[in-house]
């Protein structure tokens, strides 16, 4: 089923065997990418609205997150295993080129190239909200205000409603549907990550 839930397994040659190295997991894994010594994997995973890189140990331990905020994906280890890089992105942070720590996940961010021509955009704040939706599930949406939002006012309202439900509406640039466009018309934008998302 295209939309099943991808699981990492791991085939031993030598014995024949297959094993669930992410059995213990309720996402999918993907972007994965060998550490050094082949002792683990590093995965690039949706969760909650943002891809978040994990590690994933070869006898079936639950995953252990690494990052938090934002979103990272395209990871790459250096030949030599010291060194990690990713691109990290939010609604607010086009695509960034960033090394990560490889024990703490702590980014550091090695481009610039953007920094003049978004210090001259009044972006929005954003926030993830949580609400009940079907059989008291909890449902995670994003909300987008206008540049110099005002609580004490009024705004109209935006829902973004992205199809599937199978792919997720996460934290990063959306060049196709920009949030922060919308939010820039003076709506304050709402974006469901609806059952199944």
């Amino acid at each position: 089923f295209y939309a099943d839930r991808d699981r990492l397994m791991i085939l031993d040659r030598s014995a024949n065997t297959i094993v669930g190295a992410s059995e213990n997991f309720d996402r999918s894994v993907d972007g994965l990418v060998w550490e050094r010594g082949s002792r683990s994997l590093l995965g690039s995973i949706d969760e909650a609205g943002a891809r978040h890189v994990y590690r994933f140990r070869l006898d079936g331990a639950v995953p252990a997150k690494m990052t938090r905020g934002a979103s990272y994906g395209a990871l790459a280890v250096s030949r030599n295993g010291k060194a990690l890089v990713a691109i990290r992105q939010s609604f607010i942070e086009p695509p960034t080129l960033v090394a990560l720590a490889p024990r703490s996940g702590a980014a550091t961010k090695l481009t610039t190239f953007n920094d003049a021509a978004l210090a001259a955009i009044d972006q929005g704040k954003f926030e993830s909200v949580t609400y009940k939706g079907a059989r008291n599930d909890d449902i995670q949406m994003w909300v987008v205000y206008p540049p110099g939002f005002d609580a004490t006012k009024k705004y109209p309202a935006m829902m973004l409603l992205h199809g599937g439900p199978h792919n997720a509406a996460i934290d990063a640039v959306q060049w196709r549907w920009n949030a922060q466009v919308f939010a820039a018309w003076g709506y304050v934008v709402t974006w469901h990550n609806f059952h199944g998302s």
